[in-house]
């Protein structure tokens, strides 16, 4: 598998690279990411999401659902805070 899925990597240089994965976002608790971890997991969300929405209510017990939406934004809204520091930095 490759270091980033989704062909997220592809127009990003190293040096950007390095600098996602060296920018750490604070997620509550006393956890961090980095907004490269928080980028790669923002895709697989949003792919399941896009996977499961031609299935109907019930058709499938592994479909995800609203909550599941709602998580997706969250991890949306880390991925922006991160990016804004990664900007600054």
């Amino acid at each position: 598998m490759s270091r980033y899925p989704y062909g997220i990597a592809d127009s990003l240089s190293d040096d950007h690279l390095d600098q996602l994965e060296a920018t750490m976002v604070p997620l509550g608790y006393g956890r961090t990411r980095s907004v490269a971890d928080l980028v790669v997991g923002w895709a697989a969300q949003v792919n399941k999401l896009h996977a499961d929405s031609d299935l109907r209510p019930g058709e499938d017990r592994d479909s995800w659902n609203a909550h599941d939406s709602v998580a997706a934004l969250i991890i949306r809204g880390f991925v922006e805070r991160g990016s804004t520091r990664s900007a600054t930095s």
